[in-house]
Formats: C-alpha cells, structure tokens, sequence
C-alpha cells in the first residue's frame, strides 16, 4: 500500500524580524502558497526501515538529516508503525526561501497519517522539526508568528500572478539569519497592513508593502539577487522581493496576461529553469 501526497511552495510576501527568545528569531511574515509542487509517495515495508529517494532535485544532505527522514522517523516511532519507503518528486529548489524542505516535512507527516488510518494531530509533530512545517500542512494564505508556529490563516481568494526567478546558488535559512545578526538591519514592520491590503484586495497597496529583513544581509553574499529582483521589475512587476532566507526572488503582476508576457521576456536573458511562471493556490 502506498499514499501520495502534494505540498506546494510558499513565498513570503513580508518578514519582519521583530527580536529574539531562546537562541531562535522571532518573527513576523505574511506568506502565500504558489503553484509550485514536491510530490511525496510513501508506501509501507514489511520492516522497520525507512528509505528516502528523490527524484529530479537533489536536497545534497545525508539521508539521516534530511527533513523528511526525519518527519518519518518522528511519526514512525510516536506510533510505533512499520517502516516506510519514501519518495520525493521535488520541484521546489533547495535553498531557495521556497519551503521545500518544511513542504516535504508535511507531506511525510500527512502521507504516514493516512496510510496507516491514525488520524493524529500533526501540528506537534511538524513544529518539533521546522519552524514552518506547521504551516505548510494547510497552506494558503497566512501570518505566521513566532518561530513560525504561530499561524493565523486568513480565508482570502485573492489570486496573485507570481514569476519566480531562481539563483545558481542557495542559502540555507541557518546562514541568512547568521549574517543578519552580524549587520543588525533594522526596519519598519509591514507585516499587518499588507495583510490587510491583501484581505480587501488592494494588491498595489500590497505590493508597496513587500519587505524582507533577511534581504540586504543575504545580498552580501549573492548579489544576483538585487539583479533577478530589478529584472522582474524591468519587465513590469508591481514589485519584487526575496522569498525567505533566499535565494529565490519573485515578482507580482497585475494579471495573468502580463505576467506571460514578462515571463515571455525573462526568457530572453534567462534560463527556462530559471524561470517559473505561476499563481498563489487556496490552503488544503
């Protein structure tokens, strides 16, 4: 027997940084989830073993660190289950502030879930692995503060046409946070009203609220980001950003129509995997 399940990314529209507690930052982001896909397979083994494979992007980390081991471990051994063969289609980029390492976290977690017919609150488990995990079991459009296991969903339909653009290189979420502590960058907070500006629909409004604190610490160490966000913006974005703790940059258009364009454009300088076209989906 096996189950599949399908996490999509995230991007965050803000993160503001608003201090520190136990060794870990305190945050405050309005994220959104976007069309890009990880597809988890999970199925049972006659023993206790777990196995992780990937297909199409590799994580590069050793099966024990990896995430979804982890998450299956974790699940494997609060429900005294059998072992499992898992699979993982991704799609997401690694270390690109995309979520791609948190989506596979949920989607092992729900997968496991509902193979084995435990019907478990996951959330406990998920937070005790990564500080978004939690949020990526439902997605969808939400604030999350905290660590990031704090998650105020917020039912909204309003649908943003998203090109991402991708770097050559990653930067892993440890690392971003290590350079903004050696620069202590400071700025306003816009978390809250660009959720509002999102909840009536204002999505001009929302994009002048498009901030990240980890953005300028992470530019001193992949420079390409500021040019792939000012490319974005060249060919008409209402604006762009750094998802996360990058390395990945994202711009918004005011429809479906124009982002093609733009996309159509992009592609004149840029490679086609550098390039993904998409719109925020509904939470599960």
């Amino acid at each position: 027997m096996k189950t599949k399940v399908k996490i999509p990314a995230k991007i965050n529209l803000t993160l503001d940084i608003t201090g520190s507690e136990n060794n870990y930052h305190i945050i405050r982001s309005l994220c959104a989830s976007v069309g890009l896909y990880d597809t988890v397979t999970v199925k049972k083994r006659p023993d206790n073993a777990i196995t992780i494979t990937e297909t199409r992007i590799k994580s590069g980390v050793p099966v024990t660190e990896n995430n979804a081991f982890k998450a299956a471990k974790l699940f494997k051994e609060t429900f005294h289950v059998p072992g499992v063969d898992v699979t993982i289609d991704k799609n997401i980029p690694v270390g690109g502030g995309l979520g791609g390492s948190s989506a596979d976290v949920a989607a092992v977690l729900i997968a496991m879930n509902r193979l084995f017919k435990i019907n478990a609150e996951l959330r406990p488990l998920a937070d005790s692995i990564g500080s978004d995990a939690s949020y990526m079991l439902k997605g969808g459009y939400a604030v999350l503060r905290g660590r990031g296991e704090k998650i105020t969903y917020l039912p909204i339909k309003t649908v943003l046409y998203v090109i991402l653009i991708t770097a050559d290189k990653g930067m892993s979420a440890k690392e971003a946070y290590k350079l903004y502590d050696d620069l202590k960058i400071y700025s306003e907070p816009t978390t809250v009203a660009a959720a509002k500006y999102l909840k009536s629909g204002e999505v001009d409004k929302l994009c002048g609220m498009l901030k990240n604190d980890l953005y300028r610490p992470v530019l001193t160490k992949l420079p390409e980001i500021e040019d792939n966000i000012n490319a974005l913006k060249s060919v008409g974005a209402l604006n762009a950003a750094m998802s996360g703790s990058g390395s990945v940059a994202y711009g918004i258009f005011e429809s479906a129509k124009k982002m093609k364009l733009a996309e159509k454009e992009l592609l004149k300088t840029y490679k086609k995997e550098n390039v993904i076209a998409l719109k925020t989906v509904p939470s599960e």
